[in-house]
C-alpha cells in the first residue's frame, strides 16, 4: 500500500485498522504483542518496509499507551541486536 508515495505493508495497516474497529478505537498491548508483532518480526527478520509501517502505524492509529511502549521496545531491541550482529 503506498500513502504520501511511501510504501507500507498492507496487510499490517488492515490488521491495525481492524483492530481499531473491534478494539473501541484503540488498539491494546495485548493485540500488538500477540497479532501486530508477530506479523512484522515474522521469521526474525524485518524489512524496512515492515519498520517503516510500524512507525507509520504508531503515528497514524491510537494505541494505548502500554502497547505503544511494548512495539518501541521491541523495535529498539531488534535494532540493537542487528547492529550488535553487524559487528
Amino acid at each position: 500500500e503506498t500513502i504520501d508515495g511511501v510504501r507500507y505493508k498492507r496487510e499490517i495497516l488492515e490488521l491495525c485498522r481492524n483492530a481499531m474497529k473491534e478494539g473501541n478505537h484503540r488498539i491494546s498491548k495485548t493485540f500488538a504483542e500477540t497479532e501486530l508483532w508477530p506479523k512484522i518480526a515474522d521469521g526474525d527478520i524485518i524489512t524496512d518496509t515492515e519498520r517503516k509501517t510500524l512507525v507509520f502505524a504508531i503515528e497514524h492509529f491510537h494505541f494505548t499507551p502500554p502497547a505503544k511502549t511494548l512495539l518501541t521496545e521491541k523495535i529498539k531491541t531488534w535494532e540493537n541486536n542487528r547492529h550488535h550482529h553487524n559487528k
